[in-house]
């Protein structure tokens, strides 16, 4: 009996759960249908809504969303906008961002105009990595976007849009690897949209009542249907409208494909069908996707590789999702309903281009309250539409404190790398323009401005890394343990699958300011690394110079150089380096998150057929023959390198090998993620290192005041005495006394200390005497990150003890320690010796004494600080 206007001033979903309120007056469900078709009259339904909603709107499942949105560093306030608005809804679980910093190649935009002409050109004529089918998509519609009138069109041949289309694998790997370091389940539902995409999660929560996200199935908030007569052979999104991806679709495009031996890899018969048929359309190699195809690889891995990879990518990522869903997934295909005429065969279509939704088609204007997805609408437009939203649903966003307080993003981390970027440009190029500068103008902040804001970036994702860590449980930290030593297993056995220059540019682009490598290994680069550390051809080999004892610099195949540090055969020897130490120090710095100790591998050399065909002239000055002219044994070069003084050679074992310890370089300069150049610089430690004649220091270490004297007067700057104090830490753990001076990322007091040379750790004395001075900075200074207590005391709940993880990450190495005397080499089975291993767990205890001594003394705000860990 109400007046059309007044109905259509109520919101649908309120209006039919007053009906079933009422529902005992309600014949069957067809009274619910002929409700459906008079408000379809009145054009309240939203388009395509599946009636069987109607017949249970009040029992919708309580939902979780995680949202993907792929913008641009041009404008993060676009991204910063959607956080601000629709992503305060309760439903929204995550929100990531993603922009230029992800990509593979992150100097894709950097090409000419005439280099982007002649890709689009090269892309529409002929690829012979594309099939018939898809070269015609090519040909006809590649690099098209909407024009300004309906249904014309325009070419898009700005580099940046066309590098954004690499984006779609990077965007799903971020995703999963951000779910993983969170703990988190995978979400109901997971909605990929642009930075410039308002989404109606209300609307949205409607439209899925009746779906299970225990189904796979791919929703596209605008669909382009398939048509072969203009060049389209199948399906794809409107990626700007939305893209929704189940629970199970998730589970099913991180499936690993195995095609070898497919039914010993498989645990059922659908999973082997999935693989079965994902097998057959990676041979058919309709895109060219086999040449990055490695066995165990899944979907988003694949995906991934190709689209950042491939030389000229030819395909928007619309289609390369629109090409995933039809021919790889195994998806429930959308339900035919009498009152629509949608031909989707793979797709949910939420919406149909062109008629129901575009830019700048027929469809309707977009609405707050009732459009699912609107797409280039502004931060003000944002605002404006999620503010009438919820007016009608109030009750369904976060406001003040509560707003995204437990919504993970990571807008802030993006914001402030760009914020970095521009100082850095800044301070490279004072005439370069800066954050907010306006033409003609100088830059509005000074560096101290940026580096404040990076500090904050980096104490938010210190402390969203240790996220409730005081609540995590002992499984969690054995979890945590296999996880380390998985990265450094190749998960196919001992096949590699990439050629050894793709692991030394991935090591290359983990550098950053504060860590050698990250908590999180992708695609077994590390355990790549590892492989080819210990397999990888030599290519030269000469001595380097300097120093107190023997070392090679080796060149390895893929254009990348190690030390290799070889063992003494004269057995232990007090003072003279452990190949040994140096890889367990790299495994206890990866077990305490401390990353910035170098790749340090264990490996036996072949020195006739891998060293002295490739070694210099001078190198090979230094080879003499020992013990009666049986072995090759080498001197090098370094301080002590002569027989003269009575020092014995390097000789291989009776096998011919040499046992060592190869570590991967760090650069003196290289080149971080925001292109900055960085470069390593040194300063003085504040502890007397056990060859220091320093006596004033020395006594200065035993006063009350060597903190105030020593430590802070000559680290003024926080980080970086919260750095030396972790150090000292790390130090005192694995007993190195021979850390005279500290090397530290960028020269600006502002980089982390890199952990390096190891080599005199792990002692024979150390065993069972504590060299209790190399704690004194924590004894003294009684101040440490507060992000580092909480890992350390997370740890201490460890089922099992500290060494028995030690020795659980050590245990994929082949090195041993060298024999002490009485002993034989080969009565070592792990890489430290039984007393180390009992010395660690009992300074582990020593520092856990320390850091409560300090809160019980001096209570906790005063002892832990909010600071970046990483």
């Amino acid at each position: 009996r109400m007046p059309r206007a007044t109905m259509a001033q109520i919101p649908f979903r309120h209006l039919i759960q007053k009906l079933w309120v009422c529902r005992k007056g309600l014949v069957n469900s067809l009274s619910l249908m002929w409700v459906y078709v008079a408000l379809k009259q009145v054009k309240m339904v939203p388009n395509l809504i599946d009636p069987a909603h109607l017949l249970f709107p009040t029992l919708q499942h309580a939902i979780t969303i995680d949202i993907i949105s792929v913008g641009s560093k041009n404008r993060p306030h676009y991204l910063e906008s959607q956080l601000k608005t629709w992503v305060t809804h309760s439903s929204i679980r995550s929100f990531i961002g993603i922009t230029e910093m992800d990509d593979y190649d992150q100097t894709c935009a950097e090409i000419t105009q005439a280099e982007q002409d002649a890709r689009i050109a090269s892309c529409r004529s002929s690829n012979p990595s594309l099939s018939a089918a898809i070269q015609e998509l090519a040909n006809n519609h590649y690099s098209h976007t909407e024009g300004e009138k309906s249904s014309s069109f325009s070419v898009r041949d700005d580099p940046g849009w066309h590098c954004a289309q690499r984006r779609f694998g990077q965007s799903f790997k971020t995703f999963m690897n951000t779910t993983r370091r969170l703990k988190n389940s995978l979400p109901d539902y997971l909605v990929m949209v642009d930075d410039d995409t308002y989404f109606n999660v209300d609307l949205f929560q409607e439209h899925v009542a009746a779906i299970d996200p225990n189904e796979p199935r791919i929703l596209s908030g605008c669909m382009f249907e398939a048509n072969p007569l203009i060049g389209i052979p199948f399906e794809f999104p409107y990626g700007g409208f939305g893209v929704v991806y189940t629970k199970e679709t998730i589970k099913q495009m991180n499936t690993p494909i195995k095609c070898n031996n497919i039914d010993e890899t498989t645990s059922s018969l659908r999973h082997a069908s999935f693989v079965r048929s994902a097998c057959g359309v990676i041979e058919q190699n309709q895109i060219g996707e086999l040449e990055f195809f490695r066995d165990g690889m899944s979907v988003v891995d694949l995906i991934s590789a190709y689209s950042a990879q491939v030389e000229n990518l030819c395909l928007h990522s619309d289609w390369i999702i629109g090409y995933m869903a039809k021919y790889y997934l195994s998806l429930v295909p959308p339900r035919r309903v009498f009152w629509s005429n949608s031909k989707a065969v793979t797709l949910h279509p939420i919406r149909t281009w062109p008629f129901q939704c575009g830019n700048n088609t027929q469809a309707e204007p977009c609405s707050a309250t009732k459009s699912m997805f609107c797409h280039s609408q502004t931060p003000q437009d944002l605002e404006a539409m999620t503010a009438e939203n919820q007016l009608l649903y109030p009750e369904h966003y976060k406001y003040g404190k509560n707003r995204n307080n437990d919504t993970y993003n990571n807008i802030g981390s993006i914001t402030s790398a760009i914020s970095i970027e521009k100082s850095n440009e800044y301070a490279t190029n004072p005439a370069a323009k800066g954050p907010n500068v306006s033409k003609g103008t100088n830059i509005q902040h000074d560096p101290e401005y940026f580096w404040q804001t990076a500090t904050q970036w980096l104490i938010d994702k210190s402390n969203e890394y240790a996220t409730d860590l005081a609540q995590r449980g002992p499984d969690e930290a054995k979890d945590w343990v296999e996880k380390l030593r998985n990265d450094t297993i190749l998960s196919g056995g001992a096949n590699i699958q990439h050629e050894p220059e793709y692991y030394w540019k991935a090591a290359s682009q983990w550098l950053t300011p504060r860590q050698v490598l990250p908590s999180f290994i992708e695609n077994d680069e590390l355990a790549g690394i590892f492989h080819q550390l210990r397999n990888g051809k030599i290519i030269k080999a000469s001595s380097a110079k300097g120093g107190s004892q023997t070392k090679l610099l080796l060149d390895i195949e893929g254009g990348q150089q190690v030390i290799f540090k070889p063992q003494r055969n004269q057995g232990f020897e007090e003072g003279w380096d452990q190949h040994h130490a140096e890889i367990a120090s790299f495994h206890v710095s990866r077990l305490l998150d401390m990353r910035r100790a170098p790749i340090s591998v264990g490996r036996r050399i072949d020195v006739v057929n891998e060293i002295m065909p490739v070694a210099t002239p001078e190198f090979l000055d230094t080879f003499t023959t020992y013990e009666n002219k049986t072995k090759n044994c080498f001197y090098g070069t370094c301080n002590y390198c002569d027989p003269a003084k009575g020092i014995l050679p390097i000789c291989p074992f009776a096998d011919g090998t040499v046992e060592g310890v190869m570590i991967l370089i760090l650069p003196k300069k290289f080149l971080d993620g925001s292109k900055a150049i960085i470069s390593i610089a040194e300063s003085r430690f504040p502890i007397v290192a056990w060859t220091n004649e320093d006596k004033d220091r020395e006594e200065k270490m035993k006063s009350k005041d060597y903190c105030d004297a020593i430590v802070k007067s000559e680290v003024p700057i926080q980080p970086r005495l919260l750095d030396i104090i972790e150090t000292s830490i790390f130090d005192f753990l694995i007993q190195n006394t021979d850390r005279h001076s500290y090397e530290f990322i960028s020269e600006d007091n502002r980089g982390g200390i890199m952990l390096i040379d190891h080599g005199k750790s792990f002692g024979l004395a150390s065993q069972e005497n504590d060299k209790m001075e190399l704690l004194t900075p924590l004894i003294q200074c009684c101040i440490l990150r507060k992000t580092t207590y909480e890992y350390f005391q997370w740890l201490s709940r460890m089922d099992g003890t500290f060494s028995d993880a030690v020795l659980r990450l050590t245990s994929v190495d082949i090195a041993t320690p060298p024999a002490i005397e009485g002993e034989a080499k080969e009565d070592y089975t792990a890489v430290l010796r039984d007393g180390d291993l009992v010395g660690l767990d009992r300074r582990m205890s020593i520092i856990l004494d320390e850091m409560k001594t300090c809160i019980d003394e001096r209570g906790s705000g005063e002892v832990l600080v909010e600071s970046p860990l990483f």
